[in-house]
């Protein structure tokens, strides 16, 4: 699996733990080794059905992000900056200046609300 799968399977599961859904990411998403030491879905019709209707909303959310398969653990990846801004990280806005997309904190902010995640940010 290569480096942009890998990120965009992290950003899905990310995501899907910024907006309360991670539980059913994991009971959809399950995976096991077959006799080729090869991960496959326990159920591929349930990965399938979740991911179809989760990935376009990832897909709004982090923009060309997800679809270039950057690491979603460094801003100025959406969901690093979303992940900030719900654990207060102060430090995130001189980050984005020093990278210089400071419109991207309220960016973000106004993407977290869209897709209910604000509940629990500060």
């Amino acid at each position: 699996m290569n480096m942009e799968t890998v990120n965009r399977n992290r950003t899905i599961s990310l995501y899907c733990m910024l907006t309360g859904r991670y539980h059913e990411y994991c009971s959809k998403c399950a995976m096991r080794m077959d006799e080729h030491r090869h991960a496959r879905y326990i159920s591929e019709r349930d990965a399938d059905e979740f991911l179809a209707y989760i990935t376009p909303a990832v897909e709004r959310f982090c923009g060309d992000s997800f679809a270039k398969g950057l690491n979603p653990d460094t801003p100025p990846h959406p969901i690093a900056i979303a992940i900030a801004i719900r654990h207060g990280r102060s430090a995130i806005r001189d980050t984005l200046a020093k990278l210089g997309c400071p419109g991207e904190l309220n960016r973000v902010w106004e993407l977290m609300k869209a897709h209910g995640m604000e509940r629990e940010a500060e």
